[in-house]
């Protein structure tokens, strides 16, 4: 389990709460927060240069008749819809975490306290599911570029 998949686990954010005093849980909150906004940035960035390489190859077969699409063209594709649901996503998330900090919302009364394990899922897309597809997808189309280009993908994700 990655560190982000654990900020974003609901059980360990509700056992920090439960088991911490409630000044201390703010303090781990703020920190939590901090760490999912850089999270959210890495996801973000690497969302985008996969999109943008995504289209490229989109653009490609573009005027293809999908019935007739390859698996590669049928990854590229869901790859695209990935990226794209997964940049609207990022949008929201940040605008979500930015608002937090800028209104210092672990400040606020308990029952308005931010929750970060809120941000798996927004506008319909479950981040780690749809993140950790779209890297398999990626990651099966460039070993069809070579393994230099896979190993070059892999190491910057």
């Amino acid at each position: 389990m990655s560190d982000f998949e654990v900020l974003l686990d609901t059980g360990q954010e509700w056992t920090l709460r439960q088991s911490l005093s409630n000044k201390t849980f703010r303090t781990t909150q703020e920190d939590r927060i901090r760490l999912i906004r850089e999270y959210l940035r890495r996801v973000a960035h690497n969302v985008e240069a996969i999109h943008l390489w995504i289209a490229g190859e989109y653009e490609l077969i573009k005027d293809k008749d999908r019935s007739s699409y390859s698996e590669k063209d049928a990854l590229v594709l869901e790859a695209l819809q990935l990226a794209i649901d997964l940049r609207v996503y990022s949008l929201v998330a940040c605008a979500k975490v930015w608002f937090w900090t800028v209104f210092r919302m672990y400040r606020w009364p308990a029952l308005l306290f931010p929750t970060v394990t809120d941000l798996r899922v927004q506008c319909g897309v479950n981040v780690l599911a749809k993140y950790r597809r779209l890297t398999e997808i990626a990651a099966a189309l460039s070993l069809m570029q070579g393994k230099t280009y896979h190993d070059r993908l892999l190491e910057a994700l």
